[in-house]
């Protein structure tokens, strides 16, 4: 998602073709799936003069709705199944070093501790 936002963040004055290349490969397939992407961002292009009011535009369209369905999308089609543990036991060993001893019932009991203690810093 941060390459996303980085390539939309630094399109204006982009041609539709020239910002659609620059996505990753599973942003470019979602979009080839899902909306028209070229008329969508013509539109955006030709309304607005300004890099501001472009991007104003533009996450008007790509809001929390879309990020949504990108999310789905490439949890279906991007990204192989991983049961909740084995996903957070090595997200945790990857972003903090630990490495979590325990079933998942264990584990369900330590996120609520830590999301107790501290809720900010859950992850």
């Amino acid at each position: 998602m941060k390459q996303v936002i980085s390539c939309i963040d630094q399109s204006f004055g982009q041609e539709s073709s020239e910002l659609f290349n620059s996505f990753p490969e599973g942003f470019k397939n979602y979009l080839r799936q899902s909306v028209e992407f070229e008329r969508i961002h013509a539109t955006i292009s030709g309304n607005t003069s300004q890099s501001d009011s472009y991007l104003k535009r533009f996450y008007s369209w790509f809001d929390a709705f879309q990020v949504f369905k990108y999310a789905h999308y490439f949890r279906d089609f991007c990204r192989p199944n991983v049961e909740v543990y084995d996903g957070v036991t090595r997200f945790f060993k990857k972003a903090e070093g630990l490495e979590f001893q325990g079933g998942r019932r264990d584990l369900l009991y330590w996120l609520r501790k830590r999301c107790r203690e501290s809720p900010r810093h859950l992850l």
